[in-house]
């Protein structure tokens, strides 16, 4: 890498005054950057590097302790940082204080919003990820962190203002109705498992009853429903009338191996990706200069 004094002394002096202004998340990133210009050049200076790694230590001591800033642009910083770093719960909690500032303003720019309540979303989806990074206090069932993702994707659809990025939020929702409604699928087969070990399973094929009906109605938010979607679906409407005919008996025994393990080893092309390889929807106009939903889906292309 190729630098010259010249510009290395000016994000060095860009990166202090951040510091100075206590916008410790966006200094960070500059420092690092400095680090690297020196790491990667031919001015691999000793007191130089020591100083940078100073303040690079300083930083990450202060952002650690939770200090928050009071503007948009080191808020999403901050954010960034906490979701980077794993620290999902410190990153909604972080989106959510930059979301109330934006909405402060009646003014706001309506990109940053959108981009806000993406990377909550993708920040919550990360924590369906990792449940043991929750503290008891946050920990809800799957479907309750579905419901969060879904309204604050929808939140960012209805402030982004490019077509391209409506439409990447529709097709992620489909995507999460499509997750959602075979998450419900399996639901319905475990109750009714469990009720082929009961002598009166009246309850357990209610509750299957409940289950295949959700499945039924989030699959109708599924815009492109694919080749397991609709094989799901059919299986859905069999066990709907099996159990809607009959409760004291076991519905069809038939339905009792399905799952998405079974599914997987009969038909593995047409399962959704495991979560690491999942395609990524990127809304396009994300800030470049702190990458907001560029970043954010990058890195999330292992839940999404």
């Amino acid at each position: 890498m190729t630098i010259s004094f010249n510009d290395f002394h000016s994000l060095y002096n860009a990166s202090v005054r951040l510091y100075d202004l206590k916008q410790y998340a966006l200094a960070l990133e500059k420092f690092k950057t400095c680090l690297l210009f020196l790491t990667e050049s031919s001015m691999k200076e000793n007191s130089w590097i020591k100083k940078i790694k100073g303040y690079i230590t300083n930083c990450e001591n202060i952002l650690k302790r939770g200090l928050i800033p009071d503007n948009a642009d080191s808020l999403n910083a901050l954010a960034d940082y906490y979701y980077n770093s794993n620290e999902y719960l410190l990153a909604i909690s972080t989106y959510q204080q930059l979301i109330d500032l934006l909405l402060q303003d009646h003014n706001h720019d309506k990109t940053a919003l959108a981009n806000a309540y993406w990377n909550q979303a993708m920040a919550y989806k990360a924590l369906d990820e990792n449940p043991t990074d929750a503290k008891d206090s946050m920990k809800t069932n799957e479907h309750g962190h579905i419901q969060k993702v879904k309204r604050l994707v929808i939140l960012a659809k209805e402030n982004y203002q490019l077509r391209k990025d409506i439409q990447a939020c529709n097709a992620y929702l489909s995507e999460l109705a499509s997750e959602h409604a075979i998450t419900q699928f399996d639901e319905a087969i475990d109750y009714v498992r469990l009720g082929f070990t009961q002598s009166q399973p009246q309850e357990s094929y209610q509750r299957a009853l409940e289950s295949v009906e959700n499945a039924l109605q989030t699959f109708k938010e599924v815009s492109a429903p694919s080749e397991l979607d609709t094989t799901i679906n059919g299986w859905c409407i069999r066990l709907e009338h099996e159990l809607k005919r009959k409760f004291n008996r076991a519905p069809v025994m038939h339905f009792s191996h399905i799952n998405k393990n079974e599914c997987q080893k009969e038909t593995p092309h047409l399962l959704p990706k495991k979560s690491a390889e999942r395609t990524t929807f990127v809304p396009s106009s994300a800030d470049q200069s702190t990458k907001q939903s560029n970043r954010k889906c990058d890195k999330k292309t292992r839940f999404y």
